[in-house]
């Protein structure tokens, strides 16, 4: 079994991208300034409700993974 998942993750966007960044121990391959990995990427829709709505969701799953459950 894996140990924990490294934490602090936050949401990062710009443009036509959102993503979740985690600290370098979760990802082996995309770096952001600081040493931050990039956990997921996803290209936003353009419809300002669906994109709120994505937000949204990538904020609760941060939430989780940062110990809101725990």
């Amino acid at each position: 079994m894996s140990g924990p998942t490294p934490t602090p993750w936050r949401v990062g966007r710009a443009g036509e991208s959102i993503w979740i960044e985690g600290p370098k121990e979760s990802t082996a391959k995309a770096r952001l300034p600081g040493n931050r990995g990039i956990v997921c990427d996803f290209r936003l829709f353009g419809d300002e409700a669906l994109d709120a709505e994505t937000e949204a969701n990538f904020a609760l799953i941060v939430e989780c993974v940062n110990g809101g459950g725990r």
